[in-house]
């Protein structure tokens, strides 16, 4: 069993890692192209690595802090009949089936920000080799062309939002092939 002490250490049966020793080993793995680097903490958005709620395998449209689900999007947790890549941070990602979306409202202050998020495959799909293209908007305008996953692990996605007046706006992530049954993944959403 493991425990966290409010110093970052990560205590196990008869082995401690510290906050340090940790940042230096995710800096290695992600160095050499192993699981990336988790969010940082002072995100914007609520839920953005989708860990509320905590789910057995899957769940379709789930009520989770922060997001609207449509058809078709859920909540998989790592090692679900999903087969998704394991999460960036966390164990549970979002996914996308067909044409479904998800969004989030935030309010913010005037300015320029950053989304970044992650984004991969599902290994299954139908038919065989489908992909599912994913369409980031900003208050219902579609932010450059819909982005198609690498592969099948995550891959680190960063959109600039410039110019934005402040009050409520809305980022949604939506699917864009409507045919057979193509999915992306989406893990570590922060908007900075």
């Amino acid at each position: 069993m493991e425990r966290r002490f409010s110093d970052g250490a990560l205590t196990m049966p008869n082995y401690t890692i510290t906050q340090a020793q940790f940042d230096a080993m995710q800096a290695v793995l992600t160095a050499i192209g192993g699981a990336p680097a988790p969010p940082p903490s002072n995100n914007l958005l609520v839920n953005g690595s989708f860990e509320s709620p905590s789910i057995a395998t899957y769940q379709y449209s789930p009520i989770a802090p922060g997001w609207t689900f449509g058809t078709g999007g859920g909540i998989q947790r790592d090692g679900s009949a999903w087969d998704g890549a394991p999460a960036v941070d966390g164990v549970q990602t979002a996914f996308i089936q067909g044409a479904s979306s998800l969004s989030q409202s935030v309010t913010l202050a005037a300015g320029s920000y950053t989304l970044t998020f992650y984004l991969a495959q599902r290994q299954w799909a139908m038919p065989p080799g489908a992909v599912q293209p994913i369409a980031v908007s900003l208050d219902g305008v579609q932010q450059g062309a819909p982005i198609t996953p690498a592969a099948t692990s995550f891959s680190q996605y960063n959109l600039a939002l410039t110019g934005l007046g402040a009050g409520v706006h809305t980022i949604t992530f939506a699917g864009t092939n409507p045919v057979g049954d193509a999915s992306t993944f989406l893990d570590a959403v922060t908007l900075q």
